[in-house]
């Protein structure tokens, strides 16, 4: 007995060390609270689950070729399928759907490394056809098991189209980047998810039409990389002949917010007249008058119809009604520059472009009635209001029936004043 009672604190103590060793503790990254994600039109979803000891090598289950994916035809047994799959072996990075070329695909996945412990997490997101809500979901391998650790469903999210895992802020994992068309209408949202600050969050990146490309980029070399956004100006039957246009956005410490945009030169010439109205607006009156030379004299670019003109069966008028208008602003813009010498010139240039008795000759009227109150008056603004009150008289539905009324996408005149507004 006395023999016993010695060994007794020894016995004890290895007790002690063996059950430490055994206690699971939490580790980052996890999730352990119900935080909103940082898109706030998103619901979040979460599974809390405990990851293995710091001490403990991580590992996922080992790799089975011959475990195949099934996926049901419904979505209540989708969460078990997809589980099931991993847990026994499957390759996460064939988690396909089972459907035929003409079925709609039900759900896209990845596999990829999105929260720097050197395991791959499973990014699986769903349809809303398949799944109502359409819904993404993030699965993570911890001691040779996988399981659910967030998922998010975010506001009208039609589906969520696995565009390309990237890395968006210094020092920080890769996020996964999902294209999500709207269940709704011709918009989409491209949405970033990963581990960010401590917890899996999903990040609106930016919103285009349909269709639309996304490009990441370091733009101003501060280690977060800006969003590049190539999309359509409308998508919508009252928007009209719509054209490309890039949007940035730039992370201002909460969220993406845009900063600028751009636009290539459209096909249409009422691309050009858009063009030229923006650069005056933005102080360069030579730029202004190059693209309005563009759409004065190039006969190769399509001229988009206004409504008038489509339902009364004057397409063909399109062209040189805008043309004509074209050389209207560039006389314009030169007499209000006090360059009357130079104005002169391109009213000469249109005189014979458009003669007496042709469409596009209106303008040739209201040019040489700028120019004669100009003589009269240096001032523009009494100048050109001659020649819109020869217009007004003489042709007064001109502007209104054939400029214009081209869809809200593009530059807009409703009233034969519009004409002279340079000021």
């Amino acid at each position: 007995m006395k023999h016993l009672n010695r060994s007794s604190p020894n016995i004890i103590v290895s007790f002690i060390i063996l059950m430490s060793a055994c206690t699971p503790a939490q580790v980052s990254p996890v999730e352990t609270n119900t935080a909103s994600a940082m898109v706030p039109t998103s619901t979040n979803t979460l599974t809390t689950t405990s990851f293995p000891t710091a001490s403990a090598k991580l590992i996922c289950p080992k790799l089975n070729p011959d475990t195949q994916f099934n996926v049901p035809v419904g979505s209540s047994e989708f969460e078990a399928s997809i589980l099931n799959y991993l847990n026994r072996g499957g390759d996460p990075t064939k988690i396909q759907p089972i459907t035929s070329p003409s079925e709609v695909l039900s759900f896209d996945s990845v596999s990829a490394d999105i929260d720097g412990d050197s395991l791959s997490e499973i990014v699986v997101s769903t349809r809303d056809l398949f799944e109502n809500p359409a819904t993404i979901r993030i699965y993570h391998c911890r001691q040779n098991d996988y399981r659910l650790t967030k998922s998010f469903t975010p506001q009208n999210m039609g589906f969520g189209i696995i565009e390309l895992v990237t890395e968006i802020f210094p020092s920080e994992p890769s996020f996964v980047i999902i294209r999500a068309p709207h269940a709704a209408g011709w918009g989409q949202d491209f949405l970033a998810v990963g581990w960010h600050k401590s917890e899996w969050q999903i990040i609106n990146l930016a919103t285009g039409t349909t269709p639309s490309e996304i490009a990441l980029f370091d733009q101003d070399m501060d280690g977060i990389k800006e969003v590049f956004i190539e999309t359509k100006t409308a998508a919508t039957p009252g928007g009209g002949i719509s054209r490309v246009i890039i949007d940035t956005y730039s992370w201002d410490g909460k969220e993406f917010i845009p900063i600028g945009d751009a636009m290539p030169p459209g096909p249409d010439r009422v691309h050009y007249l858009e063009d030229a109205e923006t650069a005056w607006k933005q102080g360069n009156p030579l730029l202004a008058v190059a693209y309005y030379e563009i759409a004065a004299r190039d006969p190769v670019i399509s001229s988009y119809w206004t409504t008038y003109e489509i339902e009364h069966k004057q397409t063909e008028l399109a062209a040189p009604y805008q043309q004509a208008f074209a050389y209207f602003r560039i006389v314009a813009i030169w007499y209000y520059l006090d360059r009357p010498e130079v104005a002169s010139q391109y009213i000469q240039e249109m005189s014979e472009t458009f003669p007496d008795g042709k469409p596009g000759n209106e303008f040739v009227l209201a040019a040489q009635e700028l120019a004669k109150g100009y003589e009269t008056d240096s001032a523009f603004s009494s100048a050109c209001a001659k020649a819109i009150h020869l217009l007004d008289t003489q042709h007064p539905d001109i502007v209104r029936n054939h400029l214009g009324d081209w869809g809200v996408a593009n530059p807009m005149f409703f009233a034969t004043s519009d004409i002279c507004k340079l000021e």
